[in-house]
């Protein structure tokens, strides 16, 4: 199944926090791929905080070597993902990408950090 996405967010049946991520590149290399992906394969995923300022994020996210973020509210509790690619975007602008397709509308707003000038917070899930 084609998609257009090259990373995946891997949880538990049941939900929950994010687990980590699988890159399509790392699944297409199995050799048997009708298998539950092992969890070797499972890349890292970092937690920010929602009112995290993005340039905060970011530098989180470049730390832990990861595309891929959950963003958590102050007792911990997940309120989504955010993609490095889309927290550089809102911070300096388009990033192109020749296998980049026609992306689906983000449910990603940025504000204003009241604390810094000049910063912008994500607020994600609403």
């Amino acid at each position: 199944m084609r998609t257009g996405f090259s990373r995946f967010p891997v949880c538990a049946e049941g939900g929950g926090p994010f687990m980590g991520y699988l890159h399509v590149k790392d699944v297409l290399e199995l050799e048997e791929p009708d298998r539950a992906v092992p969890q070797h394969i499972w890349r890292p995923m970092a937690t920010v905080r929602g009112e995290l300022p993005l340039d905060d994020a970011l530098t989180v996210m470049r730390r832990a070597a990861t595309h891929l973020a959950q963003v958590a509210d102050g007792s911990g509790r997940v309120l989504g993902l955010v993609a490095m690619e889309d927290v550089l975007e809102t911070l300096v602008g388009e990033v192109r990408d020749p296998a980049h397709r026609v992306s689906a509308p983000r449910r990603t707003v940025a504000a204003p950090a009241p604390e810094r000038p000049g910063r912008r917070t994500a607020v994600l899930g609403t």
